[in-house]
């Protein structure tokens, strides 16, 4: 039967739990009676990593993630998206500037040209 903590009790002994994790397998971590993780030794999760057959650990090898690279490789893996130059090319293209009503005076008077409160750094 796997050992079970709340995670008040796992974070007030941690040293002894994780002990015990080495010793004698997995020990779920509750929150008010319902389990929300599991603690694996490291030997464990190793081999739970390695039969699964993704290169990537915990789910990261989704196609969601994916560029070309995975974390075996070192690299970090992030979702595929243009950069913000290219969104920005991209918006910028999108747009009908000859039918657009935006003259540039419309931002004439938004920003206060007074020079600001006056300010001593004190000595």
């Amino acid at each position: 039967m796997t050992k079970r903590y709340s995670i008040a009790e796992a974070r007030d002994s941690f040293a002894r739990v994780v002990h015990e994790t080495e010793v004698n397998g997995p020990v779920e971590l509750t929150r008010r009676g319902e389990r929300v993780a599991v603690l694996l030794s490291a030997e464990e999760f190793d081999r739970l990593h390695t039969e699964q057959h993704q290169p990537a650990p915990l789910g990261l090898g989704d196609p969601a993630w994916t560029n070309g690279s995975t974390p075996a490789t070192g690299e970090r893996c992030q979702p595929e998206r243009p950069s913000f130059g290219e969104a920005l090319q991209k918006w910028r293209d999108s747009i009908d500037w000859e039918t657009t009503e935006i003259t540039g005076d419309e931002f004439d008077n938004i920003r206060d040209s007074s020079p600001g409160r006056d300010f001593h750094f004190p000595c």
